[in-house]
């Protein structure tokens, strides 16, 4: 598993480099979540009780958290070249962002299908059980999100305070 370190970093005195480094890293496990979650989910769709047209939608889903997992790892891989390249703030914080736009996509989609689940298990309780499932992986997937965001949301902040 790669973790970003701040020594990878050229330092800008107006980017707050572990802020970046947190969002790496954070970004990286939030990654591998979802791809652990989409495959798990994927790999247990057929034992559970859920209507074709939600199962259909929960198999989309897996196929997307899998690929944004590629998606994100070259995105952060792109990161630290920038950052390695001493690229501008600006460049850092657009890259930044766009990775937790791409992170934050797959959220709102899971949300959604979360919320679905849970209407069709208080219809059917036959459905509880990919309401759990769906609802486990999404809280794996929560965790490195909103640390990710978190220092996303603090770089930003600096840059329009123009603080470090």
């Amino acid at each position: 598993m790669a973790f970003y370190h701040v020594s990878y970093f050229v330092t800008s005195p107006s980017m707050n480099t572990s802020a970046v480094r947190n969002v790496m890293n954070d970004a990286h496990l939030c990654a591998l979540a979802m791809l652990d979650s989409g495959a798990y989910i994927e790999r247990e769709l057929p034992n559970v009780c859920m209507i074709d047209a939600i199962r259909a939608t929960a198999s989309e889903l897996c196929s997307q958290l899998i690929g944004t997992k590629h998606d994100i790892i070259h995105e952060l891989s792109e990161l630290d070249d920038l950052r390695s390249d001493g690229a501008t703030d600006e460049r850092v914080a657009l890259a930044v962002d766009r990775i937790i736009r791409w992170l934050g996509e797959n959220i709102r989609q899971i949300h959604e299908l979360v919320t679905t689940l849970e209407a069709a298990a208080q219809n059917d309780p036959a459905c509880q059980s990919a309401y759990l499932l769906v609802v486990e992986s999404a809280l794996n997937i929560l965790g490195p999100f909103n640390r990710a965001k978190a220092a996303a949301d603090s770089i930003r902040e600096a840059d329009a305070t123009g603080n470090a």
